[in-house]
């Protein structure tokens, strides 16, 4: 069978015209180059090139096998390209989960600058709660997850705390409650929103009963915006909102008391791939601003 460097020497004498001239190119001596072109004429029965006064011209026959070694060397060279990148980790598939709510603070600042910068890596990201992400580490789906670790049985999962994320409840600018300190009892008259909780973590959140449960966040900001609903989120999801004026918060220590913790969990067993850790370490990056050890907002409005 033909190898890659006679390929080379076709296709190289084809755009060269010229014995001396590709031999130079390939570095080769003209009568190594001579032997190798008649090797594969010998092969196939068939003459490649021809001698004339503008220099060596391909036959017929030397036009197809050009055309042909020339796509398989593109081929050659993207596959050995692409086997370089994912040995030093800049390349390949990686699949991860975030929270909705996680998802919502990072995924927009992060995905911009990972797709610029490491235009060979392909991320597939699963949003879910908690329990939903490990079954699908479970199932080998995803290799880490990033949410919150509350009420999860995360065994035998290794599990490392990122940081807190502060929760709080937010209002359109015009709604009755805003930037006021109240009670829960007038909190009641509004219609509460937020994420899901999935029933194996719902001991942990026995207080959180939302009218409208949902992990889309654009929909819940627009529902925010469009009524007089309370939103309980996080101040990092808000950030613009709360910076422009059309959205404030609403002090109710009572109603919201706890915040989100936030960690990631990988398997324990084998090692991730390093253009899954890669991903991991720049979504950690984005997310550590938003953090505090106490809970408190690490971002507030301008």
């Amino acid at each position: 069978m033909i190898d890659l460097r006679q390929m080379r020497h076709v296709v190289t004498l084809a755009r060269s015209g010229s014995y001396v001239a590709a031999a130079q190119t390939l570095g080769i001596t003209q009568p190594a180059l001579t032997r190798s072109i008649q090797s594969v004429e010998a092969r196939y029965g068939v003459r490649l090139f021809d001698r004339g006064r503008a220099g060596v011209v391909p036959t017929d026959a030397g036009h197809d096998l050009i055309a042909r070694a020339t796509s398989v060397l593109h081929d050659a060279e993207m596959l050995d390209r692409s086997m370089l990148e994912q040995r030093a980790g800049i390349s390949g598939e990686v699949r991860f989960g975030m929270g909705p709510l996680v998802a919502s603070t990072a995924l927009v600042r992060a995905v911009p600058a990972i797709m610029h910068d490491y235009p060979a890596i392909d991320l597939r990201i699963a949003v879910a709660g908690g329990a939903a992400l490990l079954d699908q580490l479970t199932a080998n789906a995803i290799q880490f997850a990033i949410c919150s670790g509350r009420g999860l049985s995360t065994d035998p999962f290794a599990v490392r705390p990122l940081g807190l994320l502060s929760l709080c409840v937010v209002v359109r600018a015009a709604h009755p409650l805003a930037g006021r300190r109240v009670s829960v009892e007038e909190t009641r008259t509004f219609a509460q929103i937020g994420g899901t909780v999935d029933d194996r973590t719902r001991n942990v959140a026995a207080d959180y009963r939302p009218r409208v449960a949902c992990d889309n966040y654009e929909i819940l900001r627009a529902l925010t915006l469009a009524s007089d609903t309370l939103w309980i989120t996080s101040p990092a999801v808000v950030t613009g909102e709360l910076a422009d004026g059309t959205m404030a918060r609403v002090d109710c220590p009572d109603l919201i008391t706890e915040s989100y913790e936030v960690v990631m969990l990988t398997r324990k067993r084998g090692a991730m791939s390093r253009a899954a850790g890669l991903i991991a370490e720049r979504m950690e990056a984005v997310l550590a601003p938003a953090f505090t050890a106490s809970g408190d907002p690490a971002i507030t409005p301008a």
